[in-house]
């Protein structure tokens, strides 16, 4: 079942990835645990925009989506602290490669 819900990601397209999802959800229709029917509605629910991903050019946001985890990561740590200039530093040293 993984390896089906993974296809979806590796698909070219979006036609390739529907029939990766449709072949997962049939693969939990069968399954007895009701918490997985769960699962199934809610990655159909969402299609359009997990679609979007194949649609978009296989775009992500998963780099922005890290460096403001890790920013947020950094400003629960500081707090208290009272000079910006070293929390800008920090957040200079943690993320590299970030545009400023």
């Amino acid at each position: 079942m993984l390896q089906e819900l993974h296809g979806l990601y590796l698909a070219e397209d979006e036609e390739a990835a529907t029939a990766a999802l449709d072949r997962f959800s049939l693969l939990y229709a069968d399954d007895p645990l009701p918490e997985f029917y769960k699962v199934v509605d809610t990655l159909l629910h969402w299609a359009p925009e997990i679609f979007n991903f194949h649609r978009g050019g296989r775009i992500s946001n998963g780099r922005m989506e890290g460096t403001n985890n890790k920013l947020g990561v950094l400003k629960r740590m500081a707090f208290g602290f009272v000079n910006a200039a070293n929390f800008e530093a920090r957040g200079l040293l943690l993320c590299p490669g970030t545009p400023t």
